[in-house]
């Protein structure tokens, strides 16, 4: 999702122009400061009821933790969307109610009056919450939509391990380990005991449930 998303930057040769009121173009979705504002309001609402400090206006602070990742969901939004009017994946309002319906279950124990307290407490409305179900619903959809259009075959995985080998390496030390795994502490003490006198664990390998002499040792 992250690398179709690309795709629709606003450096995009089809994007709109900026407009006034602007603060980003994605494709031909239009960002306004407004929206980002509202988007603000609620990210230091949230902070508060945290008790969260919220940086000073103005700081690099505030820009870094504040106004760059409330415009970065605002764009990653608008890209979702452009990505699902594309690949023509919908989500329907039935579809985001019962989502929210689930998730007051999941939360709140069904309790509606809970789920309206918190909204109340963090300054969202219910077209706020709708909004951020409907993106959820679309990166899900779209992801199963592209997921069912790739086929992977055995052979595609074997090729991709063989020619990515490093990435499963480990330079971390390691050791084989013979081991019996005995039905009780007092034979498990015994086996010890014999081990430490200076026999192998086929010495000690009779009435184990489990022992390395049956496979390979753990590494």
């Amino acid at each position: 999702l992250a690398a179709a998303c690309g795709g629709s930057s606003s450096s995009s040769s089809g994007a709109a122009k900026l407009a006034s009121g602007d603060v980003a173009v994605v494709g031909q979705t239009h960002i306004t400061k407004s929206e980002l504002d509202h988007q603000i309001q609620l990210q230091i609402a949230a902070l508060n009821v945290k008790k969260q400090k919220v940086p000073a206006v103005g700081t690099s602070a505030y820009t870094s933790t504040i106004v760059q990742p409330t415009l970065t969901y605002l764009v990653t939004d608008a890209q979702v969307h452009n990505i699902a009017t594309q690949l023509k994946v919908t989500v329907s309002s039935g579809d985001i109610q019962t989502a929210i319906t689930k998730a007051i279950q999941q939360f709140y124990g069904g309790d509606k009056s809970k789920y309206d307290a918190d909204l109340k407490r963090y300054h969202l409305t219910q077209a706020d919450v709708n909004s951020n179900f409907e993106l959820q619903l679309l990166e899900q959809k779209i992801e199963t939509k592209v997921k069912n259009q790739v086929t992977v075959t055995t052979k595609d995985a074997q090729n991709y391990y063989n020619s990515h080998k490093s990435l499963y390496a480990t330079a971390a030390d390691s050791r084989t380990v013979d081991y019996v795994l005995l039905p009780s502490k007092t034979l498990a003490d015994k086996a010890l005991a014999t081990l430490k006198s200076g026999k192998g664990f086929s010495a000690v390998a009779t009435g184990a449930i489990d022992d390395s002499s049956l496979h390979e040792p753990f590494v």
